[in-house]
């Protein structure tokens, strides 16, 4: 969950709205990531798009 917490709260600059949103963030995209990865603010907007649509 911190994972998450703190790339929403970078990328959002709003920890309120971070804190809404992080366990979703978490269960769909943190939680595939493996060993070596990289999210741009493309992949973000994307997950974040895609967790709003479902």
């Amino acid at each position: 969950m911190q994972l998450s917490l703190a790339i929403l709260s970078e990328y959002l600059g709003d920890s309120q709205k971070a804190l809404s949103l992080a366990n979703g963030f978490m269960k769909e995209i943190v939680a595939n990531l493996g060993n070596d990865w990289q999210l741009t603010s493309d992949d973000i907007r994307t997950a974040l798009l895609n967790l709003h649509v479902n």
